[in-house]
């Protein structure tokens, strides 16, 4: 607990400041006041809607675990980023569109369908590792 009584977290968040976005931000939005009220009103509930949209390997027992500071989401979830970066969406024909893809030495863009099969030679030389 910090000196002043409060678990800390409060000094992090800003104390309630609001910096609007600029005009041209919220007209390029694609967050609807529809949206926004109903994540208001349900904020778990909406990120469980949003959460659905991934493929899931299991889907978690819990949405959301909070034991101030901490939280915890999807809480025995099991989900591949990779797979939902990539994967579910060559599965589904998009395998076209560009990807941006970064590396430490560049960053290019390549067919969506071109990262995924690379992306899944990349293990086999450890496939002998067991």
């Amino acid at each position: 607990m910090a000196q002043d009584g409060s678990s800390g977290i409060e000094i992090f968040y800003g104390g309630g400041t609001v910096i609007p976005p600029s005009p041209e931000f919220t007209a390029s939005a694609n967050a609807t006041e529809d949206l926004v009220r109903r994540a208001a009103a349900d904020p778990i509930g909406y990120w469980e809607d949003e959460a659905r949209k991934l493929s899931w390997f299991q889907s978690w027992d819990k949405a959301l675990e909070w034991n101030a500071p901490d939280a915890k989401w999807f809480v025995g979830g099991k989900l591949n980023v990779s797979y939902n970066c990539l994967d579910r969406h060559v599965e589904a024909g998009r395998g076209s569109p560009t990807t941006l893809r970064a590396s430490p030495a560049t960053s290019a863009r390549s067919p969506t369908r071109i990262c995924w099969m690379r992306s899944a030679a990349a293990p086999m030389p450890c496939a002998s590792w067991g």
